[in-house]
């Protein structure tokens, strides 16, 4: 059962992972592609008014722009990516904790369960032998008051 539980665990999880790297991927493919409209919104809004040096300016700052960006995303995709890995080990403790609380009140159950049959065994076999004693000293002839009282 645990194995199974693990399993399905270990599924879990890589469904999160999986998840987060889409929406990751989208966002951001949406940002570097704003950026990249923004950026040749600004080429085409000066292309009659610049020199070719000021253009290579404007391209490198461009490049160092969408540059930046791809770092700020990685960074953050390391970031969030370690958040969910810490969420999902804190979730596989909890439910680790769970399961050994569980068992362990399984386990005490069975073992007052089993404490109760054999008193109540012990009871019945003191019943049985004092039932047993009193017939017998009835049958030495004794009253059954005599036979009671020992």
């Amino acid at each position: 059962s645990s194995g199974i539980n693990a399993e399905y665990g270990r599924a879990a999880e890589s469904k999160e992972m999986e998840k987060l790297a889409v929406e990751q991927s989208t966002a951001e493919g949406k940002q570097i592609r704003e950026l990249k409209n923004r950026q040749e919104a600004e080429l085409r809004a000066r292309t009659g008014e610049m020199s070719p040096e000021e253009a290579g300016r404007i391209a490198a700052a461009h490049a160092q722009s969408m540059k930046e960006l791809k770092d700020r995303l990685e960074t953050e995709k390391t970031r969030q990516e370690a958040k969910l890995r810490e969420q999902l080990a804190k979730k596989r403790e909890a439910r680790t904790r769970e399961l050994r609380a569980q068992q362990e009140a399984k386990r005490a159950r069975e073992v007052r369960e089993q404490k109760e049959e054999m008193n109540e065994l012990r009871g019945g076999a003191i019943k049985e032998a004092e039932t047993s004693a009193i017939r017998q000293g009835i049958a030495e002839g004794f009253s059954a008051e005599e036979a009671v009282r020992g």
